[in-house]
C-alpha cells in the first residue's frame, strides 16, 4: 500500500516538474520523445496545452484514489494496487 502510494506521489511530483516546464503559448507538442524502432517505425510521444492538464489531473486524482480506498479493500489488495497503478499508467499514455 505505501509502495503504492509513494508511487503515485513520485508521479505527480513528475508532473508537476513536467508542469513548469511546460512553455504555453508554443504551438504543437512539447517535451517530444523520438526513438526509432524500424527504418519506417519510430516510437513518439509528447504533449500539448491539453494533454499536459489531462496528464496532471490523473496524477492529482491517483494518490486521493488510493487513499481513500484504504480501508475499503480488504481482500486482495495487492492485485488492486497492482490494477490501480496499470490503468494509471495506461490513462497518461492516452493523453
Amino acid at each position: 500500500l505505501w509502495i503504492a502510494l509513494a508511487t503515485t506521489l513520485a508521479t505527480f511530483a513528475l508532473s508537476v516538474i513536467m508542469l513548469r516546464d511546460f512553455v504555453p503559448g508554443m504551438a504543437g507538442f512539447q517535451m517530444l520523445e523520438d526513438i526509432p524502432w524500424f527504418s519506417v517505425v519510430h516510437y513518439r510521444m509528447g504533449v500539448d496545452g491539453i494533454s499536459v492538464l489531462f496528464v496532471l489531473l490523473t496524477t492529482f486524482l491517483m494518490p486521493i484514489c488510493i487513499l481513500a480506498s484504504w480501508s475499503s479493500v480488504k481482500t486482495r489488495l495487492a492485485d488492486y494496487l497492482i490494477a490501480f497503478l496499470v490503468l494509471e499508467t495506461l490513462m497518461i499514455g492516452v493523453f
